[in-house]
Order: structure tokens, then sequence, then C-alpha cells
């Protein structure tokens, strides 16, 4: 049930209705970007670490290959909204909503439990930018609660062997994302560069990592996220 302080968007687009916080965190193209390139084996299960409003659940869990979604969610009024949201669009039959933190993971899922995984993380370390005051965006925004060390172990710990780990990041954090994954025993497997359009730099990337594969990285076309469409 909608509230005063939420709004509902239709994603014509995308055959979504989402309730999202008026104030609050609020999806943006990235999710949709990451949505488009993730990939996920046929009949698999996946799971979204921090879900949000469960945005990126939803477009998943309309894939018809896709069985089932797991969204996971630290902050208790994006979990509750999530929910919502699972329920207005009619998907409780493939998307499931906890409310959980990333690093509780291994007691809360058996190790190898998902085939594929997605995450929209935080962006910046503690220190680093403007901290906003509003406490929901801060953490959405800053590793305020979780590093990129543990995002990487939970990725580890959740995802079978030579399954898929699909993740968007800013560019100025790749050469550091690529020098911590093999500690984990991930593989990069394909790699994607986003740009505002075709006369800017690129400010952010999407990478697919693997689980105890072979070695071999494929750098995709670059993506413009201009050209995704909200269509709110």
């Amino acid at each position: 049930m909608q509230t005063s302080d939420q709004t509902l968007d239709i994603l014509e687009a995308y055959g979504l209705k989402l309730l999202q916080p008026r104030d609050g965190y609020r999806f943006s193209a990235e999710a949709l970007l990451l949505a488009r390139f993730a990939d996920i084996p046929a009949a698999g299960r996946v799971i979204d670490l921090g879900c949000g409003c469960g945005i990126i659940s939803l477009l998943l869990a309309k894939r018809p290959r896709v069985k089932a979604v797991v969204g996971l969610e630290l902050q208790p009024e994006l979990a509750d909204l999530a929910k919502e949201n699972v329920k207005l669009n009619q998907l409780q039959h493939k998307v499931s909503i906890v409310q959980a933190d990333l690093r509780e993971t291994a007691t809360r899922f058996d190790q190898y439990e998902f085939d594929a995984l997605v995450a929209n993380p935080p962006y910046w370390k503690v220190g680093a930018g403007r901290l906003n005051p509003n406490p929901g965006i801060a953490q959405a925004r800053h590793e305020l609660a979780g590093d990129l060390p543990q995002l990487l172990a939970a990725c580890a710990y959740l995802v079978r062997p030579r399954g898929k780990i699909n993740l968007i990041y800013p560019v100025a954090r790749l050469v550091e994302l690529l020098d911590k994954v093999r500690q984990y025993q991930l593989q990069p497997k394909q790699l994607q560069f986003i740009h505002a359009d075709y006369k800017t730099e690129a400010r952010l990337f999407m990478l697919l990592l693997s689980p105890q594969a072979k070695a071999g990285l494929r750098v995709l076309p670059p993506t413009m996220a201009g050209l995704v469409k909200l269509k709110l």
C-alpha cells in the first residue's frame, strides 16, 4: 500500500510498477544497465545483494530462464518496500526478500547456494567524498556497512564454482577491484565500460566474475547510459 512518503512509478518499458521512497535512496539507470548486463545460467537461482526497492530482482525475475531470485537488503525500510513491490508485480512465486547484512551470509545461506549474483554496491570508501545527510542514501553510496573485501568474500561464498557474479562499480576503483578478486579465486570474464554519451570518458564499468573458472577476459563494446529509458 502506497504511503505519503512514497511514490508509485510506472516503468512502461519494463512492465513494472515500483514503489520508491519519496526522499530516500531511489534507483537510477545503473540498476537497469546491470540487470541487462547480468549473465544468469539457465534455470538459475540468483541473489541480489543490496537489492534496495527490488528493481533488479524484479527485472531478473521477468526472465523466463531465471528460476528464483533472493533480494538481500540491510535497511529494514527498503526491505519492506521491496516486499511490497514483489506483491505489486505479482512475482511472489519467483522473488523473496531477506532483510539481512551481507556480512552475515555464512549464517543465512548455504555455501554455493546460488548460480548467479548481482550487486550494485556502495561505490565509495568512508572518507571519500561528502557523506549524504540522509542515512539511507549515505548507506547506499558509501561503505558504511561492509567494504569491498567483505563484498567479494560474500560473492565467493554464495556462488557455485563457475557460476556468474555481476557487479557494477566506478572506474576509479577498477584497478583495486581487479587486484582483489584473485584473492577470492574469482576470475574476471567480461568487462564493459559505461559512458554517459559518445563524447565522455567512462565513469562506471560492469564486470562478470566466475568463481574457480579458467582465466580469460573479454572486453565488450561500451554502453551508453544515456540510451537507457527509465520511462517513469
